[in-house]
């Protein structure tokens, strides 16, 4: 495997382990009028949609974009 195949794993299994936030779960700010647990969900999906954009880039096959059709 490439370097660029481990990072897009390491990035992946960083994200599953942020998925869960137990650092909030018993705390009742409010962020944004927000309680914090739903405020760190709503930036945690658009990290996730930055990483796995990067992810695709990172790890995608290059012999698919070869541009031999069938």
């Amino acid at each position: 495997m490439s370097s660029k195949q481990w990072l897009a794993i390491g990035l992946l299994v960083t994200m599953y382990v942020l998925h869960n936030d137990w650092w909030f779960w018993s705390d009742s700010s409010l962020i944004a009028g927000l309680p914090i647990g739903l405020a760190y969900h709503v930036v945690y999906m658009v990290v996730t949609a930055l990483v796995l954009g990067a992810v695709v880039r990172l790890a995608w096959p290059t012999h698919l974009d070869s541009g031999d059709e069938r």
